[in-house]
């Protein structure tokens, strides 16, 4: 492996939008004092912990910026002691600190006054802030769906740029962008396994894994079977010499079980083809490559990340997933223009030679998929 990863997979939510957790960046502001600013980040990370959204000590690509912006502090003399008063936005904006998008932000208004001057009135103005309010909730609950919404419509575009990054050297950033992919988008998997490859460890079997959505039906196929003829006995006859005994029937051939058919099930046929070029098993190396062909017909996508996801043997054994890979990797990027056929190999590694077909294979991209059956594999 070209790269050592030490990031910590993010745990699976318990709801939609609990696994989004964000950085809480450090308030800077020539406006306020230091000790200020440090009681603003405390009342802060107060307030993103009720709503389960902190993350700290992660690397994560997303964060929260807090900006202040002072907009009147006042001095007035009493008749006894001195009176400040101030007035302020704190503004709130959910971000990839990596790539520079913005998802969402919001403006929450402070104030604060106390005797003692303009810095009694700020420091009242940070202890005023209270992390309960709902508006913290709804910035945090208004973040977690903008983020949603991104990832499930840029999936390819970021797992793309997080390999960019791996492969030009940068991989704390690689790991905070496949890390800070929520789980109920789409290319979370795909996510979680490249950054396992990348790591160079394998990734735990995921707790909510995709089953097949292919329905298994069995039926039972009658046997023939072969009752022998019998050999006729020869009836006697008053002839001096008895007649030759007949020859016995030849016993009937059993007839061929019929060779069943590779069929190829697309989940949107309308918008993609697909077929099977070859299956050729190499029995020096125990692997098996398929090279298929793709034809984006009507996808509004210029590129996919696609997977061969599942194998089943002809033994029927399922074959481990870190055995299956597509040009490669685990997952691939695939460019793929609109009426323009794509090859691309898939490679099923330590393969025993005795297997002949593959009874099932599930190949996925975004949200759609490939199902194969019967495919029959031809060693050399």
């Amino acid at each position: 492996m070209l790269l050592t990863l030490a990031t910590a997979l993010p745990a699976m939510a318990q709801s939609v939008g609990d696994n989004i957790r964000f950085a809480l960046m450090p308030l800077e502001s020539d406006e306020i004092p230091a000790e200020v600013a440090t009681a603003i980040d405390g009342k802060l990370r107060q307030a993103l912990n009720r709503t389960s959204a902190l993350s700290d000590g992660e690397s994560n690509a997303l964060a929260v910026i807090p900006t202040l912006a002072v907009g009147e502090a006042v001095e007035s003399e009493g008749l006894m002691q001195e009176v400040g008063r101030i007035k302020a936005e704190l503004t709130l904006t959910a971000v990839n600190h990596i790539d520079g998008t913005v998802f969402f932000s919001s403006t929450i208004p402070l104030t604060g006054s106390a005797v003692g001057g303009k810095k009694s009135a700020m420091k009242a103005m940070a202890t005023g802030i209270k992390p309960s309010d709902p508006v913290y909730v709804r910035f945090i609950r208004k973040s977690r769906e903008k983020v949603s919404d991104h990832y499930a419509t840029n999936c390819a575009t970021i797992l793309q740029r997080a390999q960019q990054l791996a492969d030009s050297g940068h991989p704390d950033e690689a790991a905070a962008c496949l890390g800070s992919v929520p789980a109920e988008v789409d290319c979370y998997e795909t996510a979680r396994m490249l950054l396992a490859e990348l790591s160079g460890t394998p990734a735990d079997t995921p707790p909510a894994a995709v089953s097949p959505d292919t329905v298994y039906v069995e039926r039972e196929v009658p046997v023939p079977v072969h009752v022998p003829v019998p050999v006729p006995t020869p009836a006697p006859t008053p002839e001096p010499e008895p007649m030759p005994e007949p020859e016995p029937a030849a016993t009937p051939a059993p007839a061929a079980e019929p060779e069943q058919q590779t069929t190829i099930k697309l989940s949107d046929p309308d918008e993609f083809d697909f077929k099977i070029i070859s299956c050729l098993g190499l029995s020096n190396g125990d692997q098996v490559k398929i090279l298929g062909e793709m034809k984006n017909l009507k996808i509004n996508a210029k590129e996919v990340y696609m997977q061969l996801d599942q194998a089943f043997d002809s033994n029927g054994e399922e074959c481990p997933r870190n055995n299956l890979s597509t040009r490669g990797r685990y997952a691939s990027y695939i460019n793929i223009p609109q009426q323009v056929p794509v090859k691309i190999e898939f490679t099923v590694n330590n393969v025993s030679p005795s297997v002949s077909s593959f009874s099932f294979m599930k190949i996925v991209f975004g949200n759609y998929n490939v199902s194969i059956y019967n495919l029959p594999v031809q060693w050399n």
